[in-house]
């Protein structure tokens, strides 16, 4: 489900070696869908080596 938004955004790649580790910053707008306390997940789709895959990672609200 996609929520309508009227922002804009930049792609930035970041590349990584093994053992290494990134950040991926992401806005809830909680002014468009509240965001109660709980165990969420997030998920992020990207090309490495011109293969599509889906990051996903688990965090909690309180």
């Amino acid at each position: 489900m996609f929520l309508p938004t009227d922002c804009l955004f930049k792609a930035v790649g970041h590349i990584l070696s093994d053992g290494q580790s990134g950040t991926i910053t992401a806005h809830l707008f909680p002014d468009i869908l509240p965001n109660n306390p709980g165990v969420y997940r997030f998920f992020y789709e990207d090309n490495i080596d011109g293969n599509k895959v889906r990051l996903m990672t688990t965090f909690e609200l309180e």
